[in-house]
């Protein structure tokens, strides 16, 4: 396809909007360590995870250094088969392919994302400090896309009509220090207006209501969301004999 010339009245339409040079060329980068997806809601993890599905968690690497007080986590790791690859001496060796690979004092070996670990969550364009967070890996085993608490999208301006996110590994060990204790999700707590939201805010209205028709109507739309629940299992049950 032929490029798109545009007359350009003045300086700042070269670098404003989606099309300009920092969006279009600078920021539109492929770099490792890595990932990219659709986001969507998740009430069951906290507010400072991210979930990722194993498609991005069992790809993505975190170097972890060989010492005596780690020794033993490492072999484990190493005979689970959650390690990529093994550094040592400048070499990099790919467990698949090597028997009797055994880690010594000095190793770096490149593991799996697991449960705990941080990660870089950006939602471009990247307007402000809050809009890449330091977020807490969850695995999720099923999906494939990225999974949010609702409570943690105003900072982002994040919905779940298509949006995707971005997420980044840092390699360096100061880095992740770093990361960890400067961009975590609890320092955005007050500065990036992490809080209740819709269905929160609507429920602690109801618990805090001032008349007690506010838990009586809470308990009513509960008793409500069971028994449809309920009458919905049943309709979808065959019975074992007719099939039915």
């Amino acid at each position: 396809a032929l490029p798109i010339y545009r007359e350009l009245s003045c300086l700042s339409q070269r670098f404003k909007g989606k099309e300009g040079r920092c969006r279009s060329t600078l920021l539109g980068k492929r770099v490792d360590y890595s990932a990219r997806s659709v986001i969507s809601s998740d009430s069951f993890i906290d507010v400072d995870e991210i979930g990722l599905p194993l498609q991005i968690a069992d790809k993505l690497t975190v170097p972890e250094h060989v010492c005596s007080w780690n020794f033993g986590h490492m072999s484990n790791l190493l005979a689970e088969k959650k390690i990529k690859c093994v550094e040592r001496n400048g070499r990099m060796i790919d467990p698949t392919y090597r028997r009797n690979l055994y880690p010594q004092l000095g190793d770096v070996f490149h593991r799996y994302l697991k449960n705990g670990d941080y990660v870089l969550a950006n939602r471009q364009p990247t307007l402000w400090r809050s809009s890449i967070q330091a977020m807490k890996v969850r695995r999720m085993p099923r999906g494939r896309s990225i999974r949010l608490n609702v409570d943690v999208t105003p900072p982002f301006n994040a919905d779940f009509d298509g949006d995707e996110m971005c997420v980044f590994v840092p390699q360096n060990i100061d880095a992740r220090g770093e990361m960890h204790a400067l961009m975590a999700t609890p320092e955005h707590i007050v500065v990036g207006g992490v809080g209740i939201v819709q269905d929160a805010a609507l429920c602690i209205w109801i618990l805090s209501h001032a008349r007690p028709v506010g838990v009586d109507l809470l308990q009513r739309l509960l008793l409500i969301t069971v028994v449809i629940g309920v009458l919905v299992v049943t309709a979808r049950t065959r019975c074992p004999a007719t099939g039915r």
